[in-house]
Formats: structure tokens, sequence, C-alpha cells
């Protein structure tokens, strides 16, 4: 992915299995959230193809992204501040709608037992992150690590094959980052998710990710397990400095 003279991801290349974890890691500014932005349809890459389980989806558009079954997160929250919690659920439920726009608007039985569902499993999707309390109030009134398990209800309300998870415990603390990474593994169990984790928090990502690539202005510099990235020199030199690595 390049920006005018500025590459910003230079061949990347990552194939997932069905129910793997892995962790995207690398210091700030390596290329971490312009790889998300491009198997979101946020950008077209430059170079190279996209395939979900066999389809090419380069290029595609955000919510055709969503539909064919990626879902994410964000570095920086963005919620539906101003309407409650249940609603901002509800809103990625309805990708999965099959009523039409004329049945909603006619209150077909067709439209009202699709509305009855999505509000049934919004709120099972809130109790299954600890919200379940909190469905009538806005989001924008909510602590900042519950706003953070917000966002990951509403990813999950699209019924994601692949979710993409990036920076979920940023601004969190030690005990709300444990708490954070048991709902993780949790839901990739119980939606028999595949997830790429980006994450700054070490002891998250060396808990969790049976596989960790790490990312250097836009290259792939390692790949491997936790205890084989902890001591790669290339990945020691890339956060610490060169004399670190000597």
């Amino acid at each position: 992915m390049a920006f005018g003279g500025l590459v910003a991801v230079a061949n990347f290349s990552l194939r997932l299995a069905p129910g793997e974890l892995v962790a995207l890691i690398g210091p700030n500014g390596a290329g971490k959230s312009t790889v998300f932005n491009c198997l979101t349809g946020v950008y077209r890459p430059t170079e190279g193809s996209i395939y979900l389980n066999g389809r090419d989806i380069t290029g595609w558009s955000p919510h055709r992204v969503a539909k064919a079954g990626i879902a994410r997160t964000f570095q920086n929250i963005r919620l539906f501040r101003d309407l409650d919690v249940l609603d901002n659920v509800r809103i990625a439920a309805h990708l999965r709608q099959k009523a039409t726009l004329g049945e909603a608007i006619l209150r077909l039985p067709r439209s009202w037992r699709e509305e009855r569902r999505i509000t049934d499993e919004s709120n099972a999707l809130l109790e299954l992150v600890g919200l379940a309390h909190r469905a009538r109030q806005r989001a924008r009134t909510l602590p900042y690590g519950e706003q953070r398990r917000l966002e990951i209800a509403r990813a999950l309300a699209t019924r994601p094959v692949l979710l993409l998870l990036d920076e979920p415990a940023a601004g969190m603390n030690p005990q709300e980052t444990d708490e954070l990474t048991q709902l993780i593994r949790m839901i990739q169990e119980k939606f028999d998710l595949t997830v790429i984790l980006i994450e700054h928090d070490m002891r998250l990502v060396m808990h969790i990710a049976p596989r960790i690539v790490v990312l250097d202005y836009g290259q792939t510099i390692a790949e491997g397990s936790p205890a084989e990235i902890q001591s790669n020199p290339r990945v020691i030199q890339a956060y610490l400095g060169e004399e670190a690595a000597v």
C-alpha cells in the first residue's frame, strides 16, 4: 500500500487458517492499521490481492467486506456515541436482515419477526460482554473499558468469520486487560472465529497469540511463536534500537 512516494506496507503476505488467532505487532507507524484498512476496504491496495475463503475481495467497499464476513474494532473508538448501547449493536445486526425496506415501512410480519430476532440477539451479545445492565444507557457515557467491549459486541453482531481487533486493550488497566484476554478467548471459541489482533500490550499478546507477525517500516521482519519472537534480534532492534540488539 503506497501513498504517493510513501510505501506504508510492502510485500506483506499472511495466510490464516480457520479458527486461528494471529497477533500483528510492531512499533508505531509500522503499517499495522494500514493492513487492517486494506483488509476492510477502507483502502484499495496499490498492489496485491486479498482473498476470503477463496474469493477475491480486493477493492470491495467496506459494507461489502462486512457482509462477506470481516468485522473490526478501531484503535480510536468509533461508537454511535449518542445512541444507546443496545441500538449500537442492533444497527450492526441489521447487516444480516432479510426483510426489505418495503416490508419494514409497511410493518409486515417478516419485518416484525426480524426486528425481534435482532433485539434478542443484540441483548444476548450485551450479556456476553457484560453490558446487559447498560443497554439503555447512551454509549458516550460508558467507562472507557466498557466502550471497548461494546465495540466488540457490535462487531460480533455482523456475524463475522474474521474479526480484526485494533488495539483493544489501549488505555486499559491491568485488571481490564486480563478480563479482555479472557473475553477474546471466549468469543473466539464460542463463535468459531478467526482473529487478527493488533496490540502494543505485549503481556496480552504473549498470553493469547500462538502466532505473532512483526511489522517494521511496512515490512514483515519476523514471524513465529511468542518464544521465538521474544528472542528474535531483529524484533529487539525494531523496538529498542541498534544498541539493544548488539
